[in-house]
């Protein structure tokens, strides 16, 4: 199969989840090309394009592996993918690379750091560790995408609500404080609102849920919790110095450590299917402090060598 055979037929089905292996590579392969040629726009444009992308964050969603650092490449390289693809949809002109190129802004906050992002409209957003954002320009529609996790403060602007969009769904406002976190790996977003109203809907769902302040919700792809109360101190602790886990599993606590201090954590084979549920609250960590209270609590033992943590029984 080749570019030609790039159809309106082939992207619904695409879309619909019902390629087989060797189309959704012609299918990918032609998206990372960039914006559609003369040839093939009509292509493009003959399908629902929301829904085209939908479909494409899943595909290059990262497959959970039991290795770390394989993981770790798979993020960076998924990415890098979502950036390339995210300038070519949210384009509404997309004809050349290079004009896609200065359309799109993105920041990143790399494992172990932290930064303040103030947007064109002068909203801003605080992004914890290990965490991305881009957004189109202009930014006329007040719209981005974000993974990992960040404190909001939307200025308020009747006219244009403000839509952070998720892999698992997407928050509406108008002007509010609220944070979201939603890491790929995690199962589910979960928003709360620090003040203001909010709006949230799952990706697969056509309703929605209206949070207020000192209200929170957790929802996937096709369904949402119930909502539940939060005090202001338990929305983004991360942005006090304080590292809080809340019935997080093993598995979570593992991906918060490497995120919040910039380590590689290495587990022993007996070690990798601990369930249970980690809760502890940690107010200017140091990664020992961490490390003891974790492996005492699961039995344990650690050796940290550098930037790498080894997790053994």
């Amino acid at each position: 199969m080749n570019e030609k055979q790039v159809t309106p037929a082939l992207l619904k089905r695409y879309v619909d989840g019902s390629c087989d292996a060797s189309e959704c590579q012609v299918v990918e392969e032609w998206l990372q090309n960039g914006a559609p040629d003369a040839e093939h726009s009509e292509a493009f444009y003959a399908v629902d394009q929301e829904a085209l992308r939908d479909r494409l964050w899943d595909a290059i969603a990262p497959v959970e592996k039991v290795e770390r650092r394989p993981r770790i490449w798979w993020w960076a390289a998924a990415a890098i993918m979502v950036s390339a693809f995210s300038i070519w949809f949210l384009t509404p002109d997309a004809n050349s690379v290079h004009e896609m190129k200065h359309s799109m802004q993105t920041f990143e906050a790399k494992p172990g750091q932290r930064l303040t992002a103030t947007l064109p409209d002068g909203s801003t957003v605080r992004l914890n560790a290990g965490t991305r954002i881009w957004y189109n320009l202009p930014f006329d529609e007040r719209t981005l995408v974000i993974e990992g996790e960040g404190l909001f403060d939307i200025v308020h602007d009747p006219a244009h609500p403000f839509t952070v969009k998720t892999s698992k769904g997407k928050v509406r406002v108008l002007g509010t404080s609220f944070a979201v976190k939603s890491y790929r790996e995690s199962e589910a977003t979960e928003i709360s609102v620090l003040r203001g109203l909010v709006a949230c809907s799952t990706k697969k769902a056509d309703f929605s849920v209206r949070l207020q302040k000192g209200e929170s919700v957790r929802f996937n792809s096709k369904a949402m919790d119930n909502k539940s109360t939060i005090a202001d101190e338990d929305i983004a602790p991360w942005t006090k110095d304080i590292l809080a886990f809340k019935g997080q599993t093993f598995s979570e606590v593992i991906g918060e450590l490497e995120r919040w201090f910039g380590v590689r954590v290495h587990l022993d084979s007996p070690t990798e299917n601990l369930g249970g549920a980690f809760r502890a609250k940690f107010i200017n960590p140091t990664l020992k402090d961490v490390m003891q209270s974790l492996c005492f609590s699961l039995d344990l033992k650690y050796k940290i060598t550098k930037n790498d943590i080894y997790i053994y029984n």
